[in-house]
């Protein structure tokens, strides 16, 4: 898997990456619904990798042909000079092109911005559209799920606690991402050492000074203690990607899309989340 590793310590003053722990209201009133519907366990990373980039375009090609502006589904802003309080936006946004095809829409929007170093992901045009078409890859295994739940009955608790990103940690989730995006993924130049520690209410002990994530496109995260030496020796084995600009740097980009995509289990969950969100 894919993977860069950075160090909360360093980010801007501001959002900072903190652990999506559901609150304890929301696990009271949600743990044994969700459970039951199998959707309890790594929820919010789950449906934040589902929906950190989505649009109206692609909810409508992809679940919903009659989904409205308004739609209520949470997506990262693409607007990496956003602040705090701009980081989430509220529904996935409308985003109109010149095509009606989705894979030629998604190609226009990506070159459009693609000298834009504020817009969301800053790099290679071929490695930006590989993870458009990641994301559609994905859209497309969820189809089947969502449809399973509109054929099915859903308890509206279910929808609820499904719904409730403040409390079940999606809201956290996305945030990560965007700091991500903003203070390491379109900053390659940056060190991954930095002076402050993290701020209060992170996820810390006392034997800490920071911690690391791993992210890679599933954006999930394996945290590592940087007082007990293990973040450094895993930093200095892991291995870039190439830049995609010959077929065998495709081979393994490829390898990593494959092992990036949300298990079948995770897959589910997000869909469940869409269902919800469009019912």
């Amino acid at each position: 898997l894919f993977a860069i590793l950075f160090c909360t310590s360093g980010l801007s003053d501001g959002a900072a990456v903190q652990t999506a722990t559901p609150t304890d209201a929301w696990i009271g009133q949600c743990e044994a619904l969700m459970k039951n519907e199998n959707a309890f366990d790594n929820y919010s990373m789950a449906v934040s990798h589902g929906i950190h980039s989505i649009t109206l375009q692609d909810i409508r090609a992809f679940f919903d042909k009659e989904v409205v502006a308004d739609n209520g589904i949470p997506t990262v802003n693409r607007n990496l000079t956003s602040v705090d309080e701009d980081i989430i936006v509220p529904n996935a946004p409308d985003i109109p092109g010149d095509f009606k095809s989705i894979a030629m829409h998604t190609f226009d929007v990506a070159l459009t911005h693609m000298d834009d170093p504020n817009y969301i992901q800053k790099n290679g045009i071929l490695e930006r559209l590989s993870h458009h078409f990641h994301m559609q890859e994905m859209w497309t295994k969820a189809q089947q799920y969502f449809h399973q739940f509109v054929g099915s009955v859903v308890n509206s608790t279910v929808c609820d606690c499904a719904l409730n990103t403040a409390g079940n940690g999606i809201d956290q989730e996305l945030t990560n991402i965007f700091v991500y995006f903003r203070d390491v993924f379109n900053k390659p130049n940056k060190p991954n050492t930095f002076k402050r520690r993290m701020r209060p209410g992170s996820m810390t002990s006392g034997s800490c000074d920071s911690y690391y994530y791993r992210y890679g496109y599933g954006y999930s995260y394996q945290m590592y203690c940087s007082s007990r030496g293990r973040a450094k020796r895993d930093a200095s084995g892991n291995k870039p990607l190439p830049t995609l600009n010959n077929s065998t740097a495709w081979i393994e980009w490829k390898n990593m899309i494959h092992a990036s995509l949300l298990e079948e289990q995770d897959v589910r969950k997000f869909a469940l989340f869409m269902y919800c969100a469009l019912a």
